[in-house]
């Protein structure tokens, strides 16, 4: 693989295989080879698999064929990953706080507080789940997904189910905690803008088995893209995957 940030780690997919039941593979020789650094966003159909891959690359889905490593190691033996799921999966009888602490046992009061003074929930740590926004449990979830301290962030779908003006602000937020983290990311989506405002690389997946049928780089960093630009992308990156 190529250098990259110093902070940011690798992931290679090689020869992927796997299946569910009798009908066809999920995967059936897969590769797919993600440089240090680079913010990836897999885009597709509904059921193609980017969830099930992710989960892959996470080890938390180990009944596979192929080779899976992330920073040349597998991913059982990894430093544990940043992962966001579709939804918070909070539990509801912890406070914001403990739900963080919960990820990482031995993170500070000061480096939970830190946490969520970046996430906008300065002064919020006491709050129930029940007691929070749809768009501030998001916020918690990846406060919570950072409290591990990792070299790479993996999102499901975590924009599902809100409102794109919310969606455009947590986009803001994850981009630049991308950057000043240097973080390797990989973004499961359904949604054209999602790459196209956080992604240094989009790739999509159809068929069963599920195949790459676009890997487009963006040059731009994600940053310095208005919204003219963003729609821009969108719009390309749809019609490129025949959308």
């Amino acid at each position: 693989m190529a250098a990259g940030p110093a902070d940011a780690v690798g992931v290679e997919v090689r020869a992927l295989r796997k299946s569910f039941g009798d009908g066809p593979p999920l995967f059936d020789g897969l590769d797919l080879v993600v440089e240090p650094g680079e913010s990836v966003a897999l885009l597709g159909s509904s059921g193609v698999g980017k969830s099930t891959l992710i989960r892959i690359v996470a080890g938390l889905d180990r009944d596979v064929g192929g080779t899976v490593r992330i920073g040349g190691i597998p991913p059982a033996e990894a430093a544990m990953p940043g992962f966001v799921f579709q939804d918070p999966r909070l539990l509801p009888w912890l406070t914001a706080a403990e739900n963080i602490r919960l990820a990482a046992p031995a993170i500070t009061d000061g480096g939970i507080a830190a946490l969520l003074a970046r996430m906008g929930l300065d002064g919020q740590g006491g709050l129930l789940p029940g007691e929070l926004s749809g768009g501030m449990q998001r916020r918690v979830a990846l406060a919570r997904a950072l409290a591990v301290e990792p070299r790479l962030l993996l999102l499901d779908e975590p924009f599902v189910s809100l409102d794109r003006r919310l969606v455009r602000e947590l986009h803001a937020l994850v981009a630049g905690i991308v950057a000043e983290r240097r973080l390797t990311s990989i973004l499961v989506s359904h949604e054209p803008e999602d790459a196209a405002r956080l992604a240094t690389r989009a790739i999509r997946l159809e068929g069963r088995p599920a195949r790459i049928v676009m890997d487009r780089r963006i040059d731009l960093a994600p940053g310095a893209r208005d919204p003219v630009e963003v729609r821009r992308l969108a719009d390309e990156l749809d019609r490129e995957a025949g959308g």
